[in-house]
């Protein structure tokens, strides 16, 4: 009761019965009052086209936007929506509930974590205000073996690093062409320092505990499926292609792909795809051969 009442009192959610027969019918908005950034913040819900016939609960996938990014691009430049129903149409994806956050909107990225100077616990956020609101408002699986995480570039390695941290909220998490590192001061200048701190001396640990570098090998962690793919004309290929071969050299189970493309909307519309049916295979092993 007591989580009921904490829901209640951070969530302002659109009411839930729709039709079928519209596909926008099935996107939703569910608005969180955070208590601990002091804001209100978006999250956009996708519901699979058999929601409003059935009473039975779904899996969920959250699904991380970009730098500089929002709530709105995987539905807006990414067209998920469309290709969700698609696959599941198709038959290749079971139909799921996919929530898209947005990160918190400070500065270029929040890359959804604890920023070492403080000024904001954008991981708790989504851990404890962000999952609780969308799974208390819909009818999702609130479960480790039913939730999953993704996300492209920024969200891409937010995706990697919170189920990481986090295996027993997370069953799996795929990245497209992720920042398979915590970010650089040469790209992002001060704002890697108040994200991730130095990269040497006192902060040194406190950026190592967010390298998916060191993440990948906590065995405690492996249980978490792992899907990346990246383009091989992308400027972050190298960084993937080296924790593909970091996991082969220890054995880490995971799946990588590479394909022809760039760091754009154009290479992640199309290998979504890729990243949505490693999920689904996580999220029902029973049905895999």
């Amino acid at each position: 009761m007591a989580a009921s009442r904490r829901t209640k009192r951070t969530v302002c959610k659109l009411s839930v019965v729709g039709s079928a027969e519209d596909p926008l019918d099935r996107i939703r908005t569910v608005t969180v009052q955070s208590m601990m950034l002091g804001q209100r913040r978006n999250v956009l819900v996708y519901l699979p086209p058999d929601y409003f016939q059935t009473q039975r609960d779904y899996p969920i996938l959250y699904l991380l936007h970009g730098g500089c990014e929002t709530e709105l691009d995987w539905f807006l430049r990414g067209r998920v929506q469309t290709t969700l129903d698609r696959l599941i149409g198709e038959g290749r994806i079971e139909p799921l509930i996919v929530a898209m956050p947005n990160d918190g909107l400070y500065g270029s990225g929040t890359f959804f974590t604890r920023w070492y100077d403080g000024t904001g616990d954008f991981e708790r956020h989504f851990l404890k205000e962000i999952v609780p609101a969308v799974e208390g408002g819909f009818r999702a699986r609130a479960a480790r073996e039913s939730r999953a995480i993704a996300g492209h570039s920024m969200g891409g390695y937010a995706a990697v690093t919170l189920s990481l941290r986090h295996p027993k909220l997370f069953c799996a998490a795929a990245s497209l062409s992720g920042l398979m590192m915590p970010a650089s001061t040469l790209i992002w200048g001060k704002w890697a320092w108040r994200i991730f701190g130095p990269m040497k001396g006192r902060g040194e640990k406190y950026r190592q505990q967010r390298d998916p570098r060191y993440l990948v090998a906590r065995k405690a962690a492996w249980s978490v499926g792992l899907h990346l793919n990246c383009g091989s004309e992308d400027f972050l290929r190298q960084l993937n292609r080296k924790l593909h071969r970091q996991m082969e050299r220890i054995g880490r189970p995971h799946e990588y792909l590479e394909f022809h493309g760039e760091h754009d909307w154009k290479y992640w519309r199309e290998h979504v795809v890729d990243a949505l049916v490693f999920v689904d295979r996580q999220l029902h092993p029973e049905t895999t051969e």
